[in-house]
């Protein structure tokens, strides 16, 4: 695994220790990178148990054996797997919940695709930049929308709404999946029947078929064939991906789906383990079929579904074809003043930028104490739920009571309590697209200038 990758995903705040060739250990995680004596010892400090313990110790010749392992030790869990002669462990702290980890990405993909976005209005450019560009601008979105229903999911609030068309969403995940495939130059084949619909977010079944094929085009030398087919069997839906790579031997097929373990030189161990949670979470399964030498072949099965609401579906691509996504570019009605509060700067300068392409005039800054410091009033305050250096809802009361600004809106990618959003107009939830923050903003500012009142509106 780069280094690189093992950087991200101590940045989620997991520990990540590397066995060197000299036999101490790299461990990385908050508060920056450090070389501790022995992997053992290393591991040790990160799930606060003793070097000497025995679950440690037998944790650790399991992976040396098998090449993989994986526990839940002191309240965290711990996947190891063997790279050579070496070991890498992730350790998830107990603190560090799912929904947490799935935030921060989601915070980040919110950045990522607003300046993609903000990218296709910046003027003409070269064909084939263009196109690239709204490829990368659907996979953002894409990724975007599995975010946020990985965070519905967590929360328990995920509804299915329409379902999924399934040649259309795997059809969708294996165009945007080209690029890796013929850079390889493997072959992927769909045979994807119109009509099927399978009980589930369309954005969980991209997860699902992206995160397979990827798989399979890892595996595969180059000049390998994969095929992706569906088919219905009773009231289920069958996704299959077959690779005619080298396959898996029994020990590797065991722990397929383990989270955290991998068997590949670059891969996280995530990928898998999300598709079984998903499919299960779908009243579905998953299974993997593979040999030495004879490929592999998964096979997801997902509840169907039986009313298509045709309706619903048409108005919502009625909708896509109207231009209303160029909505976020779009000038506003009058002049305003924002604030815009959060830490996170990727995020703070794409909204800034958003806001000032529409006429806004704009003051960002990262914290509470900053925004404090600014001597200004506002039309518009938009403020992060959690800060580094204090909370967004207080500091949204105090601007409020030094009348500071006009209107607020509290961002936020958790659920939010009504004592929260006492001092905001609206919740904007993260992540959140560029039509969205100009939705909201738009709504906020027409309804003018309010003062402060108590309000018990949840996100």
């Amino acid at each position: 695994m780069a280094d690189d990758s093992l950087d991200w995903l101590a940045g989620l705040g997991l520990v990540v220790i590397e066995e060197r060739l000299d036999g101490s250990a790299r461990s990385i995680g908050p508060g920056g990178a450090s070389i501790i004596e022995r992997f053992d010892v290393a591991l040790a400090r990160a799930t606060h148990l003793t070097g000497s313990d025995a679950r440690l110790g037998a944790l650790i010749r399991q992976a040396r054996a098998s090449g993989a392992a994986m526990v839940e030790l002191a309240g965290a869990r711990i996947g190891l797997h063997r790279r050579g002669d070496r070991l890498l462990a992730i350790v998830v702290p107990q603190d560090r919940t799912s929904a947490s980890i799935v935030h921060e990405l989601a915070n980040a993909l919110t950045g990522i695709a607003g300046w993609t976005r903000l990218a296709t209005t910046a003027g003409p450019m070269p064909e084939r930049a263009r196109s690239a560009v709204e490829v990368l601008d659907r996979a953002t979105n894409d990724a975007l929308d599995t975010a946020r229903t990985l965070l519905a999911s967590l929360q328990g609030h995920a509804e299915i709404g329409e379902g999924s068309d399934v040649s259309d969403v795997v059809g969708a995940a294996i165009s945007m999946l080209r690029p890796l495939s013929d850079d390889k130059d493997i072959v992927v084949r769909a045979k994807l029947p119109t009509g099927l619909r399978a009980a589930a977010r369309p954005a969980e079944l991209r997860a699902i078929a992206t995160n397979l094929i990827k798989n399979a085009i890892e595996a595969l030398e180059p000049g390998g064939e994969i095929v992706v087919a569906a088919d219905a069997a009773d009231d289920r839906v069958v996704l299959t991906v077959v690779d005619d790579g080298p396959g898996m031997d029994d020990a590797t097929l065991a722990h397929i789906f383990d989270p955290f373990v991998t068997h590949k030189a670059s891969g996280t161990g995530l990928g898998l383990a999300l598709v079984r949670d998903l499919a299960q979470a779908r009243g579905g399964d998953v299974r993997a079929e593979s040999g030495r030498g004879r490929g592999a072949r998964f096979v997801v099965r997902l509840p169907a579904l039986l009313d298509a609401r045709a309706e619903a579906r048409e108005r919502r691509q009625n909708l896509r074809g109207s231009g209303v996504r160029r909505r976020s570019t779009a000038p506003l009605k009058r002049p305003i003043r924002v604030l815009v509060v959060d830490d996170d700067e990727s995020l703070r300068g794409m909204v800034t930028a958003t806001l000032e392409i529409r006429g806004a005039s704009v003051v960002a800054v990262p914290g509470v104490h900053e925004a404090m410091a600014v001597d200004q009033t506002f039309d518009l305050a938009l403020v992060d739920l959690s800060l580094r250096d204090g909370r967004g809802d207080c500091l949204l009361a105090w601007l409020r009571e030094q009348h500071r600004t006009h209107r607020a809106v509290l961002m936020s990618g958790a659920p939010v309590t009504p004592d929260e959003v006492t001092h905001a107009d609206e919740v904007l939830r993260k992540p959140f697209t560029l039509e969205d923050l100009a939705e909201v903003v738009d709504r906020v500012v027409r309804a003018g200038a309010r003062a402060p009142r108590d309000r018990s509106r949840g996100a």
